[in-house]
């Protein structure tokens, strides 16, 4: 199903100006309804991200083969090579690559591509429910409005899904069975998930978050002073083909800005100054939060170590997946206990959407 009618380079805008819509409804709403609690509010808030979940699934799902949705065309040539009975090199991450050749046996690309959108937006719904209830739906916005919602839906399509499926298990401490299986489909999917899956595992059973956070800011100071050294290392480890970006010639050129991303560290920081903040001046003690927070930290680590590497935003998407979950969560909790949580929610809100505006159009 491709949605012909609407001009490549329109798709992004006409998504944008429907997610900055609702935030502007909600924000309004909130700010006006110190109520929280709310649940005649709550069911309209979820309503409407029902229904601009749907949206985002049509867009994404509706793109053309454009070079405009960049790693598109390389999807859509692999699914072309598929259909024509060839085969593929899949590396880790077999999971795709067999759903993709089941799918290119009986339809076209543009139903794959729906699918896909499918399986990269309904796990974050179920996500956003299993961990706040009725008030989830502020929770999938956020996540809608972040920085690369629709970039690893149109682009690093495996990257997205495994991020989906990476948080969905996050939300399933009681259910073991649903758990480890989006665990699978996560890591079968994108191999290099395997890194934040292992951090949350970690955080659960050991809270180290004040060793993390001198770790974190360690790691910043040897990227500036020997970040030679650190990508040889990680380039020359052999268990994910995707450490090759670290230390493969490319033409610098083709990418904006190169060298230590100061703009990308300080959208880094923004989870991290929440949590601390919450953490030493309003006691916040949320277990589940420090978990997410911590897994975060450990994922972001990785990154600043390599953060002069081709691509980096890719590492770098390893933690960010987690930023508009730890920023919401602690709103959304009533542990939090703050007063007008409504206009906190809408502050919140239009605080982050406006990051991402700033970032997508600036």
């Amino acid at each position: 199903m491709e949605l012909s009618f609407i001009p490549s380079n329109a798709f992004y805008e006409v998504y944008w100006y429907s997610v900055v819509f609702v935030v502007l409804l909600l924000s309004l709403l909130f700010a006006f309804k110190n109520n929280f609690s709310y649940l005649s509010l709550n069911r309209f808030s979820n309503g409407v991200l029902v229904c601009l979940a749907i949206v985002c699934i049509v867009l994404i799902g509706g793109r053309p083969i454009d070079k405009l949705f960049v790693d598109t065309v390389t999807y859509a040539g692999m699914y072309d090579s598929l259909s024509r009975g060839n085969t593929l090199a899949v590396g880790h991450d077999q999971y795709f690559f067999l759903v993709m050749k089941f799918f290119s046996k009986y339809v076209n690309v543009h139903v794959f591509f729906l699918f896909c959108a499918v399986l990269y937006v309904v796990p974050l719904v179920y996500a956003c429910r299993n961990l706040f209830s009725y008030q989830w739906g502020v929770a999938l916005l956020m996540l809608m409005s972040s920085l690369f919602f629709w970039a690893y839906g149109v682009n690093t399509i495996r990257a997205g899904i495994a991020s989906s499926f990476a948080l969905f298990a996050f939300s399933q401490p009681k259910r073991p069975l649903h758990k480890w299986g989006a665990i699978i489909i996560s890591v079968l999917s994108h191999f290099s998930f395997i890194l934040p899956i292992l951090a949350f595992l970690f955080s659960k059973k050991f809270s180290k978050l004040n060793l993390v956070l001198v770790l974190w800011l360690l790691s910043i100071v040897v990227s500036l002073t020997m970040p030679s050294i650190v990508t040889s290392i990680l380039g020359g480890m052999s268990f994910d083909n995707r450490l090759s970006y670290l230390t493969a010639q490319v033409d610098r050129t083709l990418f904006s800005r190169v060298g230590f991303r100061w703009d990308f560290l300080l959208y880094s920081t923004m989870p991290i100054a929440w949590g601390y903040y919450l953490i030493r001046y309003r006691n916040y003690r949320d277990k589940f939060f420090f978990s997410i927070l911590q897994t975060y930290l450990i994922a972001n680590i990785f990154w600043v170590l390599v953060i002069r590497a081709n691509f980096s935003d890719r590492f770098a998407f390893l933690s960010w997946f987690l930023m508009p979950i730890i920023l919401v969560y602690p709103l959304l909790s009533t542990e939090l206990g703050c007063a007008n949580r409504g206009s906190w929610i809408a502050s919140m809100l239009l605080f982050f959407s406006g990051v991402t505006t700033i970032l997508s159009f600036i």
